[in-house]
């Protein structure tokens, strides 16, 4: 994206041969050419500083469900809560942490709100064999 950038600024900087200024010429002008071309470059900024923000959102939510993942793993469900009601409060599709979400209140023993979670994990994984046989064993261990 930088090097289209420059490019677009080079070709909108540079001279135009003199033949294009006559008026025979049929050709581009040069107003319709540094419209469109400028114009790019805006759009080249605008998409780069949207891509980065972007990145820095994902980024930011992939750590807090990797820090959310770890509690689970290291059986502080109390601390994962909290984190993951957060992100799905954000991104109710986000699968991942739907089905740490379940992990979490099954390990307080909340059972109910487990499988819940789990049934919410499996509707956004419909064609998933594990998310079908988690939910199977959740319901089994919830008996």
């Amino acid at each position: 994206a930088a090097l289209a950038y420059v490019l677009f600024g080079l070709a909108v900087a540079l001279p135009w041969a003199p033949f294009t200024r006559e008026a025979g010429w049929a050709g581009m002008n040069q107003p319709s050419f540094d419209n469109v071309f400028a114009g790019s470059q805006r759009i080249l900024v605008a998409s780069m500083v949207a891509y980065m923000f972007g990145q820095l959102l994902d980024i930011a939510v992939f750590n807090r469900l990797r820090r959310a993942n770890s509690a689970v793993r290291d059986r502080r469900f109390a601390e994962a809560l909290p984190i993951l009601e957060d992100v799905l409060r954000a991104d109710p599709r986000n699968a991942f942490a739907q089905l740490v979400l379940g992990s979490a209140h099954m390990g307080t023993g909340d059972y109910r709100a487990a499988i819940g979670q789990y049934r919410k994990y499996l509707e956004l994984n419909k064609g998933s064999i594990s998310a079908r046989v988690r939910y199977g064993i959740f319901l089994y261990i919830a008996k």
